[in-house]
């Protein structure tokens, strides 16, 4: 950390190029300026000028943290290592808000001076370290998108489908259908249920190909849905075991001890 300086990590609308900002709006993921423990994350747009609104946290900015907002329609809420510290409101274009429903892009820079460290710079050279960025469409770092329909990708490129419940579930089909989306069900206890045309995805209990065919879920129907480092998702049975794409060779299944390019799934790709 040194005087003058400014990381940020944030967010620009597409659109800023013919709106101008700040109409296309702005989400500031991280700011840090000077040698503080203070750390910003804010939201700009324009109502009748510039509006911002935000709120800070303290943290050890010269460590590594994961820095993140969940972003959806209804709102934007920050975090620091999965720690809730903020939250904006943008349901229903309440407060001219719209700018928010609109795609933005990410920004990494590290500037020297400026409004918000001033410019009495410190000793330089300075670096801004970054690990890793996640960019997550329709899944949440902190748990899977409960009450949306999704579809489910396989490390075959191919779609899962629910085959109308009327055979074994396959990761075959080349473009995404009816049969190919999933309601998220919350099924209580940190568990999901995946529903498709009324019907509910059962694991089988890993003993035979997995289905979707239940009318209603129990035990067999309910998943524990896990995050991969890239972003792909992981749905572990009752059994202890994880459904398989069987790279689209055959019907699917859940009975995988551990999780790996088969068992990982993009949601919404």
């Amino acid at each position: 950390m040194v005087n003058g300086t400014w990381p940020a990590f944030w967010m620009l609308g597409t659109n800023i190029n013919t709106v101008g900002w700040a109409t296309c709006g702005e989400i500031d993921i991280m700011e840090h300026v000077n040698t503080t423990n203070t750390i910003l994350g804010t939201m700009h747009w324009n109502d009748n000028g510039n509006t911002q609104y935000g709120l800070s946290t303290t943290t050890t900015p010269g460590d590594f943290h994961v820095y993140a907002v969940e972003w959806d329609a209804n709102s934007i809420n920050w975090y620091v290592d999965n720690t809730l510290y903020c939250t904006g409101n943008i349901a229903n274009n309440i407060n001219n808000t719209g700018a928010f429903q609109n795609p933005f892009y990410i920004i990494l820079n590290l500037a020297i001076g400026g409004d918000l460290p001033g410019n009495t710079i410190g000793t330089l050279p300075a670096t801004m370290l970054v690990d890793y960025v996640h960019v997550y469409k329709g899944v949440t770092a902190t748990g899977p998108p409960i009450g949306q329909t999704i579809t489910l990708k396989g490390f075959n490129n191919d779609y899962v489908s629910g085959e109308d419940g009327t055979t074994a579930m396959t990761c075959t089909r080349t473009t995404p259908s009816t049969w190919e989306q999933f309601l998220v069900v919350d099924a209580g206890n940190g568990k999901v249920a995946l529903e498709s045309m009324g019907k509910y995805v059962s694991s089988e209990n890993g003993t035979m190909p997995i289905t979707c065919n239940r009318t209603s879920y129990s035990t067999w129907e309910e998943f524990t849905w896990g995050i991969n480092a890239d972003g792909t998702i992981t749905l572990q049975g009752n059994n202890g075991d994880y459904i398989s794409s069987e790279d689209g060779t055959q019907a699917m299944t859940c009975n995988r001890t551990t999780a790996s390019g088969w068992e990982s799934f993009a949601v919404n790709q």
